[in-house]
């Protein structure tokens, strides 16, 4: 049985910084969301805690959904915690074979099919998290010889240099980082597989057997995870603002989608612009006025939630919807179709990047072969920051990873870039053509308003097409 080693945000929170004589006042920085740390006795787990807080004011962690970085930081060190905790001991009370033990439970731990809960690169990463974490409690606590690199340490621990190239230049930065006897090899990484073009029409099909407000909502989100390339919660948070500026500024190009970008240092909001089909913001101002703008004002008149600007809303309450929520939903579809590979929301992320360095690849000719793919990819940075720019990437090595897949994807076909970029478009409208033909058959919208929905779709196609030849 698991000790209970409770984990909860604090909202609303500030903590003093420092006083300023100048102003006469104590300055503060805000903190909410915060993650707080309790022993199963109800007492602050306080070096945690502590850490926690040096680590959001030093590294300036986002906090920005459930907790963010610092959130995720605090379940890694809990392990720790509840394993201290089990053994009756201090973290000053540590030594190599304890923290050995440690590790080994880590890797040890399986759930109820006897698999292992966590691969060897998730033990190397709550490891050193730890043992940097144990640093901390040493100077804390002022202790000497408790952790470093010498024998007369009681966890004894080795700085390792690494050279990794700066983003965007040949310049190379020193990372170090923290290494223990115990923590075992890395297993080899696993590539970034998108969702597959059959199992995205497979769920595609199951999204038609809902109601007509259910089906509106459901189609324009996946469109969205199609057409976006955003995070679960990036998606969550595009606003009816967002929609209505990318359809006003929208000229003779694709429309621009402002999205908001997670995983950023800088805990302001951060915004980037993708370029998306104007099919997609003519559905998503449709669900608007049809679906959204009716279900919330009755649930604002019924008192039951409050106005607010979110795009994604649940049908049943009208209060925003979560990102959790989608990641339900995209489990529902592949349920319902009986879908037999593993889907998640964040698949649909990497299926748009492949797509995107397809699609800038392809806009130039001068590549024939495999390694003439290589070598302009590795050695021009302008398509990997175009692309970084679209997907929200800090670093754009963290593309890499792509590369395979898309020349893969590459060597068996002969599309040429137009066709590649008109390709989201055309889908959209296959994609409507489905939907309009299902409500057809279930008798909830007539011939007429097919129609005029088909010769409304057929404008935005048409404006998509002249679009990709300027």
């Amino acid at each position: 049985m698991k000790v209970d080693i409770s984990v909860r945000n604090l909202n609303n929170f500030e903590f003093w910084d420092y006083y300023s004589p100048i102003n006469h006042e104590l300055i503060k920085f805000d903190v909410s969301g915060i993650p707080f740390v309790t022993y199963p006795d109800g007492r602050s787990c306080y070096e945690l805690n502590v850490f926690l807080l040096e680590q959001v004011k030093l590294k300036n962690l986002s906090l920005r959904v459930k907790g963010g970085t610092a959130r995720t930081n605090a379940f890694e060190l809990v392990h720790l915690i509840r394993f201290c905790w089990t053994q009756a001991m201090n973290l000053t009370q540590l030594n190599d074979d304890y923290f050995t033990l440690f590790i080994n439970y880590l890797m040890a731990e399986r759930d109820i099919k006897g698999e292992r809960v966590r691969g060897n690169n998730r033990v190397i990463s709550i490891g050193r998290k730890c043992l940097e974490f144990l640093e901390f409690v040493q100077n804390i606590n002022g202790v000497t010889n408790f952790i470093g690199e010498g024998r007369e340490n009681s966890i004894v621990i080795v700085h390792k240099e690494h050279k990794v190239a700066i983003d965007g230049t040949k310049n190379k930065k020193i990372v170090i980082t923290v290494h223990h006897q115990a923590l075992p090899s890395s297993d080899s990484k696993k590539k970034k597989k998108p969702i597959s073009k059959q199992g995205a029409a497979k769920l595609w099909e199951s999204i038609g057997e809902e109601s007509p407000d259910k089906m509106a909502r459901d189609s324009l989100i996946f469109q969205l995870l199609e057409q976006v390339g955003g995070r679960r919660t990036e998606v969550a948070w595009i606003t009816v603002d967002h929609i209505e500026e990318s359809y006003r500024s929208a000229t003779g190009e694709t429309a621009q989608l402002k999205l908001i970008t997670l995983k950023q240092k800088d805990e302001e909001d951060n915004f980037r612009s993708i370029p998306v089909p104007m099919l997609l913001i003519n559905e998503a101002r449709k669900y608007i006025r049809k679906v959204r703008k009716k279900i919330l004002k009755a649930k604002v008149e019924a008192g039951s939630t409050e106005e607010h600007n979110l795009l994604l809303i649940s049908l049943t309450t009208g209060k925003p919807f979560k990102p959790d929520s989608i990641t339900g939903l995209v489990n529902d579809w592949s349920r319902k179709c009986g879908l037999i590979e593993n889907v998640h929301p964040h698949l649909f992320r990497h299926a748009y990047i492949t797509f995107k360095l397809k699609e800038i690849i392809l806009e130039h000719n001068e590549i024939n072969s495999k390694d003439d793919f290589r070598r302009l990819l590795l050695n021009t940075e302008r398509f990997k920051t175009m692309l970084k720019e679209w997907t929200g990437h800090s670093s754009s090595y963290s593309l890499d990873t792509y590369i395979d897949l898309v020349f893969d994807d590459l060597a068996q076909t002969k599309s040429t870039y137009k066709a590649v970029i008109l390709s989201a478009a055309v889908k959209m409208a296959e994609q409507k053509i489905e939907r309009l033909e299902l409500s057809l058959f279930n008798k909830s919208i007539t011939p007429f308003e097919v129609l005029l929905q088909a010769k409304h779709m057929l404008e935005f196609l048409k404006y998509d097409i002249e679009s990709s030849k300027t």
